[in-house]
């Protein structure tokens, strides 16, 4: 079925062929439990992947190893080696927003109808990926938004009363979800005009129907600081791409802080803990991570 919207054909899908495309350099060592989370919702899966960080630090040795073996196992579809000279830009989430780019073309050139770009450190309940799949294609939906449960150094340690890069407010940062791929013309990564506050590299540029997911459908688990070498996670951060800004002073006194903190010694009560003025809450591991004992 065929709607024309002004000048523009909008295609109903009947049925959604989801891909997912990874964006990796470090922290692969929550690769499998994340891919495991979404596999089962997912038609394609792509790894788009370097062996140097913007500011040239080499990946683990044994990474495209581990990629293999994952794709051995039916986890992953497909890898693809993102290389550049990364000196010759200061702001490096250009390069950030090229590989969602790629991603977002190998997941067209595949055949999908819709595409989800994540990071190694994002977990999705696969459940609630097929429900959500079935409502965006019965409501032909373009673009979505959903909410963020930020996890502290532990997958049972979830953030209840804010994000860590907010003063306040446990949802007032989103995270772009599933976008319907166009069959003709271009879509990247733009940074800007999406409806909801979102890291501006992620953003696909939305025009059609837009949703945000409330809380109790879906939600992006976030285990953004759980790690094997914290400290590398920081160093080859896009954002840290202008020492002096504002950001990458906030991004340094976050590790500090995050290094530093203790739930034994801020705790509140049996399941409650602070951190920064927000409370931490001991929750399930929901997705059997264990950073010890991976690759």
């Amino acid at each position: 079925m065929v709607y024309l919207c002004g000048m523009c054909f909008r295609i109903r899908v009947k049925r959604m062929k989801l891909g997912i495309a990874y964006n990796l350099f470090d922290g692969e060592e929550l690769l499998e439990s994340s891919l495991k989370s979404v596999r089962e919702a997912a038609d394609y899966i792509c790894v788009i992947y370097q062996t140097e960080s913007y500011y040239g630090n080499k990946a683990t040795v044994g990474l495209e190893d581990l990629l293999h073996g994952l794709q051995k196992k039916g986890l992953i579809d497909e890898c693809f080696l993102y290389e550049r000279d990364f000196s010759k830009q200061k702001n490096k989430q250009i390069f950030e927003r090229e590989k969602r780019d790629i991603g977002l073309r190998l997941c067209k050139k595949n055949g999908m109808t819709h595409f989800l770009s994540m990071d190694v450190d994002e977990f999705y309940d696969a459940k609630q990926l097929n429900d959500i799949k079935n409502f965006i294609v019965r409501k032909n939906l373009d673009s979505t938004a959903c909410s963020i449960y930020e996890y502290l150094k532990e997958p049972c340690c979830r953030i209840i009363d804010g994000y860590t890069f907010q003063t306040s407010g446990e949802y007032s940062f989103y995270v772009p979800f599933i976008t319907k791929i166009r069959r003709w013309g271009k879509q990247r990564h733009a940074g800007k005009f999406f409806p909801t506050y979102v890291d501006p590299c992620r953003s696909v540029k939305c025009s059609g129907k837009f949703y945000l997911f409330p809380v109790q459908k879906v939600v992006m688990h976030h285990m953004a600081t759980i790690r094997k070498n914290l400290d590398a996670k920081y160093a080859n951060s896009n954002y840290q791409s202008d020492s002096s800004s504002e950001m990458s002073q906030k991004l340094e006194q976050i590790k500090k802080d995050i290094l530093e903190w203790d739930f034994e010694k801020t705790r509140l009560d049996a399941n409650h803990a602070l951190f920064n003025g927000k409370v931490v809450k001991l929750v399930e591991n929901k997705f059997d991570i264990n950073i010890n004992s991976s690759m």
